[in-house]
This record gives structure tokens, sequence and C-alpha cells, in this order.
């Protein structure tokens, strides 16, 4: 369920109004929190969807602080 959602995470955050959402929504926070899964697939959307959120300066800056 957890690899799920982070995939849902990284399509929806390819567009920036919704980047912008999910960031006021702490998105980054609970992505940032799926990489210490034990599961192997769960890290990887996980990771695959900072990536693309990453792409806003905004999220850049949530990734930061809370990583």
């Amino acid at each position: 369920i957890n690899a799920s959602a982070a995939r849902a995470l990284a399509r929806s955050a390819r567009k920036p109004e919704n980047r912008k959402i999910l960031n006021e929504q702490y998105a980054e926070k609970m992505l940032i929190f799926l990489l210490l899964s034990d599961d192997d697939e769960t890290k990887a959307a996980a990771a695959h969807a900072l990536s693309v959120m990453a792409e806003s300066v905004f999220s850049q800056d949530a990734i930061r602080n809370y990583g």
C-alpha cells in the first residue's frame, strides 16, 4: 500500500501546481519517512516521488530540512 501511495504522489507531482499543494501538506516528510521502510519497493517508490517533488525549489528546501 505504501509503495502504491508513493507512486501516486509521484504521478501527481508531475504538475507544478500539484507539487505546491503536496508541499503544503508535508508530502516530502511522509516520503522521507517511507525511505526508512524495510520494503525495497516502498523505498524505491518514495525515492522516485522525492525526485519528482525536488523539481520544486520549495520541495528542495523541505527535503533538505526533513532529511
